[in-house]
């Protein structure tokens, strides 16, 4: 899973096949670090740091936090930036069942 996640932070890190988004990279790479053994953790550890050298305390809190809960949630609530905010996720399949707005 950290090899993936490490992944994940590097997309977001470079834009590339995902917006750019230090918060989130911060945030992958935070889960990364937490799951990587070995070598994996110096270069885990070594691209977290350069991705929050480019963030604010707040910034850099708000990727600690969003860690916390994507690996609280056991990687079901990553996406969530703030509080009451969901990043939409791609479902794939059909709807079942009336639907309701929340």
């Amino acid at each position: 899973m950290a090899a993936a996640q490490f992944q994940l932070g590097r997309l977001y890190e470079n834009g590339q096949g995902a917006p750019k988004d230090a918060i989130r990279a911060y945030m992958r790479l935070t889960v990364a670090v937490a799951g990587a053994r070995g070598d994996d953790v110096k270069t885990a550890t070594m691209n977290q740091t350069t991705v929050a050298s480019d963030l604010t305390a707040a910034q850099i809190v708000q990727g600690q936090e969003m860690a916390r809960r994507c690996q609280d949630s056991q990687f079901l609530q990553c996406e969530v930036k703030e509080e009451g905010i969901v990043t939409p996720v791609q479902n794939t399949e059909p709807p079942s069942g009336p639907h309701r707005h929340r």
